[in-house]
């Protein structure tokens, strides 16, 4: 993610003889994803969003841009965009990638996302609905552009196995109550569009491009020309839709104005990393740690976010979790066990199954997110050989699970697995698997 400071972009335009419009304020998020992990490569999102970057750039506008993003990255460049709209003159939204609709809801979908159930999809996609509400801090112009409604394999088969016989929609569905913007979507819902040229751009945003620089020409009808084009050249197969909800007259480049990108470039634009507020992210990081709700969760977010808006209640829930878990009164019946200092207990059923859960956690495992009652392992006996799945804790990053399998002791007294344990990095995400050996001695029965 990347911002053209207004400093750079003033010198750039005083060396091509153009004076910056003084006191306004332009910002813009721009984001391209193509490169998808579970669902359809696109070819043209990463190059029309970077050519669209280039343009704002010289347009003035401050550009919070992103590439590829997975949903937290996703949604930590929303919340940098946030903070630059606030009081801006005018904003502007472009994403182009895969959008999808389940229910009513429209969604832009991030690169990481899985369509493995209906349940997780408003986990792992972003709604529309977010972009559109950032935007909504412009106290002028407000801008939405979705090239976001191309066809997408898991979505369809998704939909398909749920529909149960049903219809299934198709296409981004629209944003409710857009007042107070002008809303530009690549094509009709209940259609797809066209991801175009691989070696160019997509139909919409190439007439985008074509018509934005245009001196004198009227926002609204900026996009009522780059609806026509599109109609024009996919001979009607793709024909976008327009909202527009602001009445006043307004363009992007003055009448009489050159923009720098019609003359022979002498320098390219600077470009330095962006500076946000240290409290940008706060609030989609407190969601996280507030959902796995260990004591390394809270401890993270007061380390990250020391002077943000959270952190009173991330101290008030470490100070709940520090204190000592209560201990059930009475043992429950069953075998109890040891197991790397900390005392599990044994279920077995007459089937064979077989589950180790915790009773008194070391501190270790307490500090991991482990608690009285959380399973260590679940899975079968068969004969002398347990196989299943351990569970390991990873403080903010939650739990994960793994196959294990491994021997009995002869006389009962000790469980041996093996397996490989998942391992992660900082921002919890997948980085390999390393050998892991479990370990239960038997301690005592309570009958």
């Amino acid at each position: 993610m990347r911002v053209l400071t207004a400093f750079a972009l003033a010198a750039m335009l005083v060396a091509f003889g153009i004076a910056p419009v003084q006191a306004e304020k332009r910002v813009a998020l721009v984001i391209g994803n193509g490169d998808y992990e579970r669902a359809d490569k696109l070819a043209n999102p990463v190059t029309d969003a970077r050519r669209l970057r280039d343009v704002l750039a010289r347009l003035g506008f401050d550009v919070v841009y992103g590439e590829n993003l997975g949903k937290q990255a996703l949604e930590r460049s929303i919340g940098r965009f946030a903070n630059a709209a606030e009081g801006s003159d005018v904003a502007l939204v472009y994403f182009a990638g895969h959008g999808a609709t389940f229910g009513d809801t429209p969604y832009v979908v991030p690169v990481d996302a899985q369509f493995s159930s209906l349940g997780e999809v408003p986990y792992e996609l972003v709604p529309v609905e977010m972009l559109v509400a950032e935007l909504r801090r412009a106290k002028g112009l407000r801008i939405a552009i979705l090239d976001a409604c191309r066809d997408n394999t898991a979505e369809r088969e998704l939909k398909r196995v749920n529909a149960r016989g049903g219809e299934t929609t198709r296409g981004l569905a629209r944003v409710r109550n857009p007042e107070g913007l002008i809303l530009a979507y690549a094509t009709q819902f209940l259609a797809t569009a066209a991801d175009g040229d691989p070696n160019g751009d997509s139909p919409f945003t190439a007439a985008l491009l074509n018509n934005i620089t245009t001196p004198g020409l009227d926002v609204k009808d900026l996009f009522f020309k780059v609806g026509r084009e599109v109609i024009d050249n996919t001979q009607g197969k793709q024909r976008p839709e327009i909202s527009v909800s602001f009445y006043d007259r307004y363009a992007l480049v003055p009448g009489g104005s050159a923009l720098a990108a019609d003359r022979p470039a002498t320098a390219a634009p600077m470009v330095i990393p962006a500076q946000p507020s240290p409290c940008a992210e706060a609030e989609v990081h407190w969601r996280s740690a507030q959902s796995i709700g260990t004591r390394a969760a809270m401890e993270d977010h007061i380390q990250r976010f020391p002077n943000c808006a959270f952190v009173g209640l991330a101290k008030a829930k470490l100070a709940a979790l520090s204190e000592p878990p209560e201990q059930p009164s009475t043992q429950r019946p069953g075998t109890y066990w040891d197991h790397n200092g900390s005392t599990v207990r044994l279920e077995a059923s007459e089937s064979g199954g077989r589950r180790f859960y915790y009773y008194q956690p070391r501190k270790g495992m307490l500090d991991a997110g482990a608690r009285p009652g959380d399973l260590v392992f679940e899975g079968r006996r068969i004969g002398n050989r347990y196989e299943g799945k351990a569970y390991a804790f990873k403080g903010h990053c939650g739990t994960l699970d793994y196959q294990v399998s491994g021997e009995v002791s002869n006389d009962d007294q000790t469980v041996v697995l093996t397996g490989r344990a998942p391992q992660l990095d900082s921002a919890c995400k997948p980085t390999g698997s390393a050998p892991d050996r479990l370990v239960f001695s038997y301690k005592y029965k309570i009958d």
